[in-house]
């Protein structure tokens, strides 16, 4: 057995090994895999949008899909190396390359050192709008309120207003924000430029 033969079953029983916990053949994945593969390189659907995994992530769905997705196209690379093989392909190690990378993803996810892009930027995303919608509303008032002040000032810029409206700012509106200042001067200059 070469290098290469046993690096491949080396691969092969770490991707079984985790293809066991779906009870499901490894043709199952690979099959899955082939779908993908068509997907991504002839279809050109981009790796993230391709529903070729869908049905086996649907199984176990606290497997990020993006590692499901890995998992079905290092088999069917495996697969493929196996039928190049067969057939006298001498470059039959090219699949065995990209089986190996995808597993290392797989690994990677695993281990905590590689996030799911989907799931971890989604989830920033959400947490970051969250986070700005609670900052909105908490200093809508306080804008609302500058905004109302300074359309009776006639001079000055925005800084020149937020200093003068700070001495006026009513207490509960200034608590809402650790730089009222700062705010109140960005809401009238985004006001002042929309008036221009």
């Amino acid at each position: 057995m070469d290098k290469f033969e046993e690096e491949a079953t080396h691969l092969r029983s770490n991707l079984e090994e985790w293809i066991g916990l779906f009870e499901l053949p490894f043709k199952a994945f690979s099959d899955a895999g082939c779908n993908g593969l068509l997907q991504i390189f002839i279809e050109g659907i981009d790796r993230s949008n391709a529903t070729f995994a869908d049905h086996i992530h649907c199984l176990e769905i606290t497997v990020p899909k993006d590692v499901i997705k890995a998992m079905c196209i290092a088999a069917a690379h495996l697969s493929a190396r196996q039928i190049a093989i067969k057939e006298g392909d001498e470059f039959s190690s090219r699949f065995l390359i990209k089986a190996a990378e995808e597993i290392g993803f797989c690994r990677g996810a695993a281990f905590g050192v590689i996030h799911e892009d989907g799931v971890s930027r989604q989830a920033q995303s959400i947490r970051g709008k969250t986070g700005g919608n609670k900052r909105a509303e908490k200093t809508a008032g306080l804008k609302a309120w500058a905004i109302s002040e300074s359309s009776n000032m006639v001079r000055g810029n925005a800084t020149e207003r937020a200093r003068k409206l700070m001495k006026k700012v009513p207490i509960e509106l200034a608590n809402s924000s650790n730089d009222p200042e700062r705010i109140i001067r960005e809401a009238i200059n985004k006001k002042l430029k929309k008036n221009v």
